[in-house]
């Protein structure tokens, strides 16, 4: 897998949750919510949610792996 270049680092830190869902097949997703930053104005509520199949998961686990080795 090839790690694209990082372009430019975004100013704010966000929350993120994570927890394990069932999708309706059974199949277990791992799901990242994420949460806007403690300097918005409105109060906490989830900004997006990412799925991740199990097969989606390990790439990503690969990626942060290959960044660790650069």
């Amino acid at each position: 897998m090839e790690v694209p270049d990082v372009t430019r680092l975004d100013p704010t830190e966000v929350e993120c949750e994570v927890a394990i869902v069932r999708a309706e097949d059974g199949e277990s997703l791992i799901q990242l919510t994420t949460f806007g930053s403690p300097e918005r104005i409105s109060d906490r509520k989830p900004s997006q949610k990412i799925q991740l199949t199990r097969d989606a998961f390990n790439q990503l686990v690969e990626f942060v792996g290959e960044l660790r080795s650069k």
